[in-house]
Formats: structure tokens, C-alpha cells, sequence
């Protein structure tokens, strides 16, 4: 006899995978709660290493008190905190969507994973660092 499984019914991932896929789906919820429910202003978030030592502001300065503004609805609070969020979420959206469904977006995974587009990453994030220390964003 043989056994066909029905298109209708969805493939199970081995067990392996399942727990892969969980505790790579868990650490970012825990973080986001963390930086939801705990202010970066008030509680004892790890302080920028960079800027303590140099007094200069790292590419980074600020992600966390912009993301807890921006988790609670505060636009405008969280790009003053950090400008470069604007280029960061939908980039980090792409990414994120590029590597949850890689059969539905196999080419948008070989443009963000080339070489060329890692390299124009890096030059934008070091613009990005001298920017924000000459013009004090």
C-alpha cells in the first residue's frame, strides 16, 4: 500500500529542527520584553564600553532606549534617540523575513548575503559613526 501523504496536510519537522527553531524564536521575545517592561533610563542595562572609555558615541548609542520609546508608541522619542532605528528595523525586517522563509525570497537572500551588500553595510555603519560624532546626532 502505498503511503502518499495528502497535500493538504503540513510536513512535521523532526524534533531537532522544532528546538532549533524555538530557541531561536525565544531570544528575541525575551529581549524585547526585557526592553519593554524595564526602562534603559532607570534600570542597569550594560552601559556603551565605547562611550564610557572614549566619550564618543558608538554606531549602537541609544538602541535600547529607542526601542523600549518605541515599543511603548513614541516615534519621535525613539528617533532622537537613535536615527539610524529609521534604516535599522526595515533592514533587520528584510533579514529576518530573508532567513525565516528562504524558499519564498531566495533571491533576496543572496542580495543581503553578498559580499558587495555586507561590505556596503559595514561603510554605512561607519559613516554612520562619523556622522553622528561631528554633527552630534
Amino acid at each position: 500500500m502505498n503511503h502518499t501523504p495528502s497535500p493538504y496536510t503540513a510536513p512535521s519537522l523532526p524534533l531537532k529542527q522544532r528546538r532549533y527553531l524555538t530557541h531561536r524564536a525565544s531570544a528575541p521575545r525575551g529581549s524585547c520584553g526585557a526592553v519593554c517592561f524595564l526602562d534603559p533610563a532607570t534600570y542597569p542595562f550594560p552601559r556603551c564600553i565605547i562611550r564610557s572609555t572614549t566619550g564618543y558615541r558608538c554606531p549602537g548609542c541609544g538602541l535600547q532606549r529607542a526601542a523600549h520609546a518605541l515599543l511603548h508608541g513614541h516615534l519621535t522619542e525613539a528617533f532622537s534617540y537613535n536615527r539610524a532605528l529609521l534604516f535599522t528595523i526595515p533592514l533587520l525586517l528584510l533579514y529576518g523575513y530573508a532567513e525565516l522563509f528562504p524558499q519564498r525570497a531566495p533571491r533576496l537572500r543572496r542580495i543581503l548575503q553578498h559580499p558587495l551588500t555586507l561590505g556596503l553595510l559595514v561603510i554605512a555603519v561607519i559613516g554612520w559613526w562619523i556622522a553622528r560624532n561631528l554633527f552630534g546626532w
